[in-house]
């Protein structure tokens, strides 16, 4: 290789060393140092929501857990989406009147008119959601999310997890989820959410509503608990909520065609973001791939082998370092340990993945 094409790779190195400490100091450090204020038990009274499509099992499991959470003041709005299952019986064996089970009727489907219905259907101003197949981490969750709400706060981000299971798959989508919560637990506390989990979520009635008409125009197929954050959020009306407790737990995608397809819909939705969010989120992105295609070039070409060898050392040492104290907070320490070869791996599939969404549109929900 040609001294200034290593010149060059040698320049971009440096450059995505800088870019990515200026994001670990001037984002990720602060929420490791994120102290919730905490106010006495809540008082709200809440409309908890969850859509569902068949999934009876799971449903039943994440009932129960709403359940014997130990903020009681709510009603629990399940909205069927055209279910083959019949899920009447199982919500019928609770016997909590707190239930209230609406099937869509013709005409209307899809988890987006779902939720939109629970929506209509709440009777309380403070909405809270999660998804069928997630079981609530403890019996504080509700509790938690409603103590969050101040009286500038119209939206709660929570954190919804993975359960562990032994594939290199399920790892992936673990450690993406946790480097996910990172940057949008980060970016909400600067003032600059972003998005939210459909999983773990909540935000005022007179929020949701306000939303609709921005919504409607964008005709996306998912994503819409993303970009009703990213369109409603301002710097001042988000509160974040990461901590062990307040998790949902879910199981992650166990097929490859199945997590490739989400993860194209999800970034097709993130093409509505905000431009100055699309701009923070691409640069780290691109930052983290060309750090790692520069320093292997660089390693293979450079006379300076150890000098470069050194700084990638000491980058992954600091990230590693944030991530394992973040991790305590969001859970999966596991796959930090394995961030050096899961990371680029990530980086590489989501920027093909990526590559797709422009060549061809996804045109169907699952």
């Amino acid at each position: 290789m040609q001294e200034a094409s290593v010149s060059i790779l040698s320049l971009v190195f440096a450059l995505t060393v800088c870019i990515q400490l200026y994001y670990y100091l001037k984002y990720f450090l602060p929420l490791t140092l994120f102290q919730p204020q905490r106010k006495e038990a809540s008082q709200l009274n809440a409309s908890v929501i969850i859509a569902v499509k068949n999934n009876a099992a799971a449903l039943s499991k994440c009932i129960s857990t709403i359940l014997k959470q130990k903020h009681a003041r709510f009603e629990l709005i399940v909205i069927d989406d055209h279910s083959e299952e019949m899920l009447e019986p199982i919500i019928g064996s609770f016997k909590d009147q707190r239930i209230l089970y609406h099937r869509l009727n013709e005409g209307l489907q899809g988890k987006k008119a779902a939720i939109q219905k629970g929506i209509e259907l709440a009777k309380h101003e403070h909405l809270v959601f999660t998804d069928a197949d997630c079981e609530i981490e403890t019996n504080l969750w509700l509790g938690g999310l409603l103590t969050s709400f101040s009286e500038q706060t119209e939206i709660v981000l929570g954190h919804g997890r993975f359960y562990k299971r032994n594939s290199i798959m399920n790892s992936l989508q673990r450690f993406e989820c946790l480097l996910n919560a990172v940057q949008y637990f980060s970016y909400a506390l600067a003032g600059k959410a972003y998005m939210g989990v459909g999983r773990n979520l909540a935000y005022l009635k007179s929020t949701a509503n306000k939303s609709i008409d921005v919504l409607e125009k964008m005709e996306v197929l998912s994503g819409d608990d993303d970009l009703l954050v990213n369109k409603m959020a301002t710097a001042s009306n988000v509160s974040i909520l990461p901590e062990h407790g307040y998790h949902s737990i879910s199981e992650a995608k166990s097929q490859w065609t199945s997590f490739v397809h989400q993860k194209r819909r999800q970034l097709q939705a993130g093409n509505h973001y905000k431009s100055s969010h699309r701009r923070l989120l691409a640069v780290y992105g691109a930052a983290k791939m060309l750090f790692y295609v520069s320093c292997l070039f660089l390693l293979l070409f450079s006379r300076q082998q150890l000098p470069i060898l050194s700084i990638f050392v000491l980058e992954l040492a600091i990230q590693m370092l944030l991530f394992w104290r973040l991790s305590k907070m969001l859970g999966d320490k596991d796959v930090i340990i394995w961030a050096v070869v899961l990371e680029p791996i990530y980086y590489i599939l989501i920027s093909l993945v990526g590559i797709s969404t422009w060549i061809w549109k996804v045109k169907r929900w699952t």
